[in-house]
């Protein structure tokens, strides 16, 4: 097999996993970090099992803050090796 079709299998092997990754969170957000958070924090993107998330306010990312060892511990059990390490919690542009 030529190197540059291997290269591509292999991304594309590894951007699949990101996105199920991500779906997972997308599908079970309100279960993660309940109903409140959900409605004042959303997942956004995962980049190098980096789970990105936008809060609406200060007030919301500081309560995200709060629940992430156990957002990222759910994952990690759910999802085993393939779970995001961290959440990196991001201010919304007020518009």
């Amino acid at each position: 097999m030529p190197v540059g079709q291997a290269l591509d299998r292999l991304v594309a092997r590894l951007a699949g996993n990101d996105q199920r990754v991500l779906a997972h969170v997308f599908l079970r957000w309100e279960q993660l970090v309940g109903p409140a958070v959900a409605r004042h924090v959303r997942p956004q993107l995962l980049r190098d099992r980096v789970l990105v998330v936008e809060a609406d306010s200060p007030a919301w990312a500081g309560e995200l803050r709060r629940l992430v060892e156990r957002v990222v511990a759910h994952l990690q059990e759910q999802l085993g090796d393939a779970a995001p390490r961290r959440v990196e919690i991001r201010q919304a542009r007020v518009r």
